[in-house]
């Protein structure tokens, strides 16, 4: 146990050293940027080939390499596509079009009717999409006609709804009126008793008597008892045809008796017909008159009944007839929007059944430009990392086959301080230094907007450096130091500037030892599996740590014996 103490602590206290070495070159470098570039009067000046300002930022990071990867996509496929042959595996080299697996000749032509069928009723569900939609259009175009035709009427038909119901208003009152008015005529004429005067029977009636009166004094003074047993016996000269003896018509026995009397008893006999045609005519209006008045006195409480509904259907229906004219004129408004939405959707859905054949169409050409032939090919050069399927495997829709590294996408991350992170951009120029490999050129591709914390005190932010060109040739996991807020005069950056060969006016700053032939120093044990040591406290806030207790003029920490 004690011996393994002291190993641990041999341990610790090689990776401080190795750490405080580390950090004091690249404060060396940075502090001799920074002297080299600034003159006396605190003035930026051009040391050869790179300007620094004050507002520079490094940090340190590694190289990684892009991966691209080859995918089979095409989408929703049921047939199994039988894998016979894989060509390649991890860590072998391939060109562009060469192959990297066979498939069956069966699956694959049983995969192409699939496709070819799903392409066709596709095709068919389209064509049929299409009739639908213009259907849609004529129904949305004549229910839209139909509104708007409604909405220009709307205030006509308002108008003589209100009219109606003001004409039945109207006629309901003259109805009231006029059964009042001969109510009243009745009521007057039975009161006044005025159909007397249309039908005087009293008067005819009075001369009836009076004439009978005269009638009837004349045959007593003339002594003559019937006139028409007179009139028999007497001659025109009044003498007795009976010979001999008195007269009936009296002593003298006249012919003008006669006339007189017989005239007189006509006109006795029409004053009777005419006083009783009369007086039944009187009695008869009478009656009707008091019948008249009788029924419309029981058909009054009803009249009334009718008027007062008419007003409130007059007034109900205004009220009906303005909500209808407002909801037709809303719905008129409301039509053009109907209209253009009822489009929309069936445009939406022609539009799908389109994306839906056009799909069919590009998965049948996918899979004729990836499979067709019965191999899958590269599309690129490089060095396989990963290859997913074996002999024997079913091909998957949508899936990947194989991934290899792509020295055209070489990037460095590093780590910026929250205080360093808000100066720069993406897309912002920055200069990466790698030992025993140059200085090359980038910029900024991405900036993680969440931060990451080492400790308590400090806050960091991942920045993304893509490399140019010229870095094609470097490998994954190369140690680099990126400088931000550099400038860079024309000429070649290779082999130039901080960390290159020749830095600023042709001096290098000291390197601690193993630094400068391109090779690390020795790791202490434990470092190989890819992580970093523990730094010493202190670490993060810009401070250098405290040598531990017993450091010789070195600065190295006297080893335990323990």
């Amino acid at each position: 146990m004690e011996k393994q103490k002291g190993r641990r602590k041999k341990k610790i206290c090689a990776v401080c050293v190795l750490a405080v070495l580390l950090i004091a070159g690249a404060v060396t470098v940075v502090l001799y940027l920074r002297k080299k570039n600034t003159t006396e009067d605190g003035q930026e000046e051009k040391n050869g080939m790179w300007v620094m300002s004050e507002d520079a930022v490094t940090a340190s990071g590694v190289t990684a390499l892009g991966m691209t990867e080859d995918r089979f996509e095409v989408e929703n496929l049921e047939t199994a596509l039988y894998i016979e042959e894989v060509y390649v595996s991890g860590g072998s080299s391939m060109e562009a079009g060469d192959p990297v697996l066979k498939l069956s000749e069966e699956s694959v032509e049983a995969a192409r009717t699939e496709l070819e069928e799903a392409l066709s009723d596709a095709d068919l569900k389209y064509r049929a999409g299409l009739i639908e939609y213009e259907q849609s259009r004529i129904t949305a175009k004549y229910t839209y006609d139909a509104a708007v035709l409604s909405g220009s009427q709307a205030e006509e038909v308002y108008e003589e709804a209100l009219a109606n119901l003001s004409q039945k208003e109207e006629e309901a009152l003259e109805t009231l009126t006029q059964t009042q008015e001969k109510i009243a005529e009745y009521q007057e004429a039975l009161e006044n008793d005025t159909y007397a005067e249309d039908y005087p029977y009293e008067e005819l009636k009075a001369l009836y008597e009076e004439n009978y009166e005269l009638l009837h004094s004349l045959m007593e003074a003339w002594e003559i008892t019937d006139l028409t047993a007179s009139s028999q016996s007497a001659g025109p000269q009044g003498t007795s045809e009976a010979g001999g003896g008195s007269s009936v018509l009296g002593k003298n026995d006249p012919y003008g008796f006669y006339l007189v009397l017989n005239g007189l008893s006509d006109i006795v006999e029409q004053n009777e017909k005419d006083y009783e045609e009369a007086e039944e005519q009187y009695e008869a209006a009478v009656k009707e008159a008091t019948l008249q008045l009788t029924l419309l006195q029981l058909q009054l409480s009803g009249l009334e009944a009718d008027y007062a509904q008419a007003q409130a259907d007059a007034a109900e229906g205004a009220i009906n007839a303005k909500l209808t004219y407002e909801t037709t004129l809303a719905a008129a408004e409301q039509a053009e929007r109907d209209y253009e939405t009822a489009l929309q959707k069936a445009e939406a859905t022609l539009e799908e059944l389109s994306d839906a054949r056009d799909e069919a169409e590009e998965n049948l050409t996918l899979f004729e430009d990836s499979v067709g032939d019965g191999y899958f090919y590269a599309g690129s050069s490089g060095t396989v990392m990963m290859t997913v399927y074996r002999a024997g495997d079913t091909l998957q829709s949508d899936s990947m086959v194989i991934a290899y590294s792509n020295r055209e996408d070489i990037t460095v991350t590093v780590s910026v301080d929250q205080d360093d992170i808000a100066r720069l951009t993406v897309g912002e120029t920055a200069y990466v230094m790698i030992s025993g490999y140059g200085n090359f050129e980038g910029s900024i591709s991405e900036i993680n907007p969440v931060s990451s914390s080492d400790s308590r005190t400090t806050v960091t932010y991942e920045v993304t450096v893509k490399l140019g060109e010229d870095a094609q040739t470097l490998s994954a996991n190369l140690s680099a130091t990126v400088v931000f807020g550099a400038e860079l005069p024309a000429g070649d950056v290779s082999g130039n500037g901080p960390g290159g060969q020749n830095f600023g006016d042709g001096e290098m700053p000291q390197m601690p030892e193993g630094f400068g032939d391109g090779e690390m120093p020795q790791m202490p044990e434990g470092f190989g599996d890819g992580e970093m040591p523990q730094m010493p406290e202190g670490f993060g806030d810009g401070e250098m740590p405290q040598m531990p207790q017993g450091a010789g003029n070195s600065g190295f920490p006297q080893s335990s014996e323990e």
